[in-house]
């Protein structure tokens, strides 16, 4: 349906999924045109700003994209992974990431292995490494075994914990 904005949305989810950001931010902002203002929608443009290798302007649309949501804590966890991981040291925001963790961590209950992740790499963004190993290893040692994706995601997760017992940030790919 080309009036439905949430159609527009999820097939932009598709092309980001498939590494075509140009295709996704299009769709997006007709989303976007069709549905104004859904924070759901902004922070998907962030996403493909942020696959466009456009990190700043992903910030301001991340940081749009919170101030617009009822419920903004998955928007928060992309913009602290973009503060805490970028390779740029002028994107990278230690501070702002560890914060923006912190309260994710508490809103879930030091329950969610991503939310933790998330918090480990801000911890060794400020050089906290210590606190990145231990958050880190909380996070592996809550993933299930019997969830698949828990699986595909464990050995990263240990890759990240060798990172930060060497005294080393995790750095996205540029």
């Amino acid at each position: 349906d080309p009036r439905h904005a949430v159609s527009y949305n999820n097939l932009g989810r598709v092309r980001l999924e498939q590494h075509q950001p140009s295709q996704a931010l299009s769709l997006f902002i007709q989303a976007d045109q069709l549905a104004p203002n859904n924070p759901i929608t902004i922070a998907s443009i962030a996403d493909a700003f942020v696959q466009l290798d456009r990190p700043a302007k992903a910030i301001k649309t991340y940081q749009l994209a919170m101030q617009m949501s009822p419920n903004p804590l998955s928007i928060a966890l992309r913009l602290a992974w973009l503060y805490s991981t970028h390779p740029s040291d002028s994107i990278r925001d230690g501070k702002a990431a560890v914060g923006l963790m912190q309260q994710a961590n508490d809103i879930t209950r030091h329950q969610i292995p991503k939310v933790l992740d998330g918090l480990a790499a801000a911890y060794a963004e400020v050089g906290r490494f210590d606190d990145a190993v231990k958050t880190q290893q909380q996070a592996i040692a809550i993933l299930s075994p019997d969830r698949p994706d828990d699986q595909q995601i464990k050995a990263d997760y240990e890759h990240r914990l060798e990172l930060y017992q060497s005294a080393k940030p995790y750095r996205q790919s540029p």
